[in-house]
């Protein structure tokens, strides 16, 4: 069910303003409420935060890698709350390694590239200072095609010498000397051979000189490169340090972030608190400030005024949350769907796997995932409808005799999967009946509650009755007809009710009897039930099949079978699973929620510590994370 909200209003002395912000953080039952006005905040947590991801990222190819079920790192609040001096000596000192082994990499690319460069002249014998000299002479260094190099030394053989110094790419270096009187003419026949002139990659001394200065430039940075790679990789072991550091400034800004009001001697704050957590509030403010040095009231939402919505539901409902919220939040205003919405899903999600095998490991797996990894929020929200879902997986299995695709014990309703298409195509649609019912009887008690009864006899009621008439036609034609032709002769005069004269009346009615249509589409939407319980059964009864044809391999034929065995039905379980999940999904958000759910609210997100890589626990341990 939904929870009322309070309005929060929050002041205190503003002296006391890192208290009250906080004891606030600390209780972690108040939404804090955006505003226009707030007094500015200190970017030196934000930007601390971004050094430390930054670094974080720097130092994941050298610390220690983690398993994929490893759990995030426990850490007790009241450490939470330190910030340790060795972990800040660690953090600069890897910023500094890191900073160094940049500047190391950087130093050798260079050397390597211009290494490269070098290889195209180190035929050339003359000094860099004596090949940019001039007087007399000219000497020019560049590159032409090989196909007009030789060319190029014939035209030029009796107004200059052309040495050739190196060769790479179709391109080959030459050093040209010619007479400066001759330049013009000299000159012209290099354009016509496609010379270009090159500037050399060094300064002074010979090329080949400089190559050599330039590999031992590079091996001793990759010498002192390997060094620190070597202290960075022994120093990230310590990287647990680093992201504690990064999930504390993270609180820090968010604490530094909060939206509040600042005056020469106050604070103020205005937020969102349950009502049934009021008391609470009080009580932290109290401890934290001091009874007389805060004022805070507590006032139901104004008319118009749209508080957010926090919902108090079960432990089998809880999970289920977060599909009604991937559609959208409840308006605080209409009723809660999710204690009708998760049963249906639930039953929904067992029909389409189907299997008692799979049902198994959905359990097993959801079970090992949350004691292992330890999600959070919409993971662990996820998680758990998996692992909710595998029990009426097994029922479902045992009902249509499924055990990994095979018929290991009889089906109890007699007909397997694939022997009995089209009942099991009844069957899903019969479901899609009752769910639809379902959504159509929420609306009819919400518009009792409204006062309003026609909405819920003419246009839900009747239309039930219509629907169910239907139905009974297949089993007594005569007593369906009379149910579903009283039942449309109600829609047909009254659907129309609203409209202002005779002839909108009765075209409203025609038109609304038209909708039967839609109505058994949307029933017809179901037989996604039947086609992913199908999909499911034949890939894993393939799978079998593959398996037991590989087996009769000799020696190795067992080894190979367990392979396809497993492989096979892990891969047919995932896709299953994203299948069920989406297409379940679909069914609530199209054919359910249209029935009686508008959503549109926001989801009450407390003002509070959330961390991404480390569990805070209070004193008491695991039982008692943050």
């Amino acid at each position: 069910m939904l929870v009322p909200m309070k309005k929060a209003y929050i002041a205190c002395l503003r002296e006391d303003r890192e208290a009250l912000i906080n004891a606030l953080f600390s209780v972690g039952e108040v939404m804090l409420i955006e505003r226009d006005d707030k007094a500015l905040s200190d970017a030196s947590a934000a930007q601390k935060l971004k050094n430390a991801e930054a670094l974080l990222k720097d130092i994941r190819p050298y610390a220690p890698k983690k398993g994929m079920l490893t759990p995030r790192p426990e850490v007790e609040e009241e450490r939470f709350a330190r910030v340790d001096a060795e972990a800040l000596e660690t953090q600069e000192r890897l910023r500094v390694l890191i900073s160094e082994r940049d500047a190391l990499k950087e130093a050798a690319e260079t050397a390597k590239k211009t290494a490269a460069e070098l290889e195209l002249w180190r035929g050339l014998d003359a000094d860099a200072l004596d090949v940019c000299a001039s007087g007399y002479t000219v000497r020019r260094v560049g590159t032409a095609p090989v196909s007009k190099a030789d060319a190029l030394a014939e035209t030029l053989a009796r107004l200059a010498q052309v040495e050739p110094v190196g060769e790479r790419a179709g391109k080959r270096a030459l050093l040209v000397v010619y007479a400066a009187e001759e330049a013009s003419e000299a000159e012209a026949l290099l354009r016509e051979c496609e010379f270009e002139e090159s500037r050399l990659p060094f300064a002074s001394g010979k090329a080949e000189d400089e190559y050599k200065r330039q590999l031992t430039v590079k091996a001793d940075a990759e010498a002192a490169l390997a060094e620190k790679e070597a202290e960075l990789t022994e120093l990230s072991k310590s990287a647990d340090e680093v992201t504690l550091l990064a999930e504390q400034y993270r609180a820090e800004r968010d604490r530094d972030e909060a939206p509040l009001v600042l005056t020469d001697d106050a604070v103020y704050i205005e937020g969102w608190v349950r009502s049934d957590r009021v008391e609470k509030v009080t009580a932290a403010l109290k401890e934290a400030v001091g009874e007389s040095r805060f004022a805070v009231e507590y006032t139901d939402p104004e008319e118009g005024e749209k508080p957010p919505t926090a919902a108090e539901n079960n432990k089998f409902i809880k999970p289920f949350e977060s599909v009604t919220n991937m559609f959208s939040a409840p308006d605080p205003n209409e009723i809660d769907p999710n204690p009708v919405m998760a049963p249906w899903y639930w039953i929904i999600f067992g029909m389409m796997m189907a299997d008692v095998g799979y049902g198994v490991l959905m359990m097993l797996g959801a079970w090992l995932f949350a004691k292992f990894m330890k999600p959070r929020g919409e993971m662990a929200k996820l998680v758990k409808v998996i692992g909710f879902s595998g029990l009426p997986t097994v029922v479902f299995g045992v009902v249509f005799g499924s055990y990994f695709g095979a018929e290991w014990f009889p089906p109890l309703i007699g007909f397997s999967l694939l022997d009995g298409i089209l009942p099991v195509l009844l069957i899903a649609c019969g479901v899609g009946v009752l769910h639809i019912f379902t959504g159509m009887t929420v609306k009819a008690v919400a518009a009792f509650r409204a006062g309003d009864w026609q909405t819920a006899v003419f246009d839900n009621f009747a239309w039930m009755a219509l629907i169910s008439g239907l139905i009974v036609m297949a089993l007594n034609v005569t007593v369906g007809a009379i149910i579903a032709g009283a039942a449309a002769l109600v829609v047909l005069f009254t659907a129309g009710r609203n409209k202002p004269n005779v002839i909108g009346k009765l075209t409203g009615g025609f038109g609304s009897l038209y909708g039967i249509t839609g109505y058994l589409s949307d029933i017809l939407s179901y037989s996604r039930i039947l086609a992913l319980c199908i999909s499911t059964a034949v890939i894993g009864y393939v799978m079998n099949i593959l398996a037991g044809l590989v087996m009769g391999i000799p020696v190795i034929g067992y080894v190979f079978a367990g392979l396809v065995y497993i492989v096979g039905h892990l891969f047919n379980l995932a896709m299953g699973l994203l299948s069920a999940y989406v297409h379940d999904s679909r069914l609530q958000y199209i054919e359910f929620f249209t029935r009686f759910y508008e959503g549109g609210g926001t989801v009450f997100k407390p003002f509070r510590l959330e961390t991404k890589d480390v569990d805070v626990v209070r004193g008491g341990g695991k039982d008692n994370k943050r």
